[in-house]
């Protein structure tokens, strides 16, 4: 049986929608984050919100892909004053090869 790898990389904007449902589905699934229905579905206002934060020099986005999908992200955004703190936003994932 051969494996498919989950590889690591930077989002772009061509992510949005991938990045977006993924980010409903947390929502959905667990109480630490936003409560379901708090997050805006709008793709229009999180390709605006997505494309700030890929353009900000200490911010970024990390996405983890099987097969291309999508299947997790952590999140780092800096702050714009020097003693602002960085704020992450995790997903676990289990993935099971068998």
């Amino acid at each position: 049986m051969i494996r498919s790898p989950i590889l690591v990389r930077q989002a772009t904007l061509s992510d949005v929608r991938s990045l977006l449902n993924l980010r409903i589905q947390v929502d959905q699934e667990t109480n630490s984050m936003l409560e379901a229905g708090e997050r805006s579905h709008d793709l229009d206002a999180y390709t605006g919100k997505l494309a700030e934060l890929l353009e900000m020099s200490n911010s970024c986005i990390l996405l983890a892909t099987l097969q291309e999908q999508v299947i997790g992200f952590i999140q780092g955004r800096g702050g714009q004053f020097r003693g602002d703190l960085h704020t992450s936003m995790t997903r676990r994932m289990e993935y099971r090869c068998n």
